[in-house]
């Protein structure tokens, strides 16, 4: 019986080491996990103007710096965010309230910074996807409607595509690629610049990776 007992306690401790081992490597990756977690939230604020930008301290004023920004309630079809980030540019940033009102009163005290903000309004309608399979916005998913920030703007998979479809545009229509070249009838638009609002969407969703 001692004998046996013995087994059990070696098999015990073994098993308990084993244990030790599993949870030191769980603690391992969740500090790795926050500190990656850490490292994209602050990017992403900053990406987002909601830190070292002129306008927080007006937003936090107000309690607008509570609201959600435009690129974190926006979903892109993997591969089209580079464009969608090209088109929507400072939209990404925008501060997003259920109306307007929310924000006209307090304009007299913005002095310093930009300031942009999307109204949520339960009124507006989803967008009609059904109409062309090719417009930007069927690579877009969003709780809101997004037609006015999107109208227009056809999908094309490659540069020679782009230029093909740009010959019968209309003067308010354009087209764009993946890697963000942004054509229409008269101009040609190609932002290569770094950026800090570059990879919003990719950021966002690691965050939500994170989190879960």
């Amino acid at each position: 019986e001692l004998v046996d007992a013995r087994a059990s306690i070696s098999a015990l401790q073994t098993a308990l080491q084993d244990s030790n081992s599993r949870l030191d490597a769980v603690r391992s990756e969740l500090q790795r996990l926050r500190g990656e977690q850490a490292s994209l939230q602050a990017l992403q604020q900053t990406a987002l103007g909601q830190r070292n930008n002129k306008t927080a301290p007006w937003a936090a004023k107000y309690q607008l710096d509570k609201k959600p920004r435009l690129a974190q309630n926006i979903e892109v079809e993997s591969g089209w965010e580079s464009a969608v980030e090209t088109v929507l540019g400072y939209h990404l940033q925008a501060i997003c309230v259920d109306n307007v009102d929310e924000v006209l009163p307090h304009l007299s005290d913005f002095k310093s910074g930009n300031l942009c903000v999307f109204t949520t309004d339960a009124s507006q309608t989803s967008a009609n996807k059904a109409n062309n399979s090719a417009l930007l916005i069927n690579k877009v998913s969003s709780p809101w409607a997004l037609d006015s920030l999107l109208h227009g703007v056809y999908a094309a998979a490659s540069l020679e595509e782009a230029q093909a479809l740009c010959a019968n545009l209309q003067d308010h229509e354009s087209v764009i690629t993946p890697d963000g070249i942004w054509l229409s009838k008269h101009s040609l638009k190609v932002l290569r610049e770094e950026d800090a609002a570059a990879g919003v969407f990719q950021r966002e969703q690691e965050l939500k990776a994170i989190s879960t």
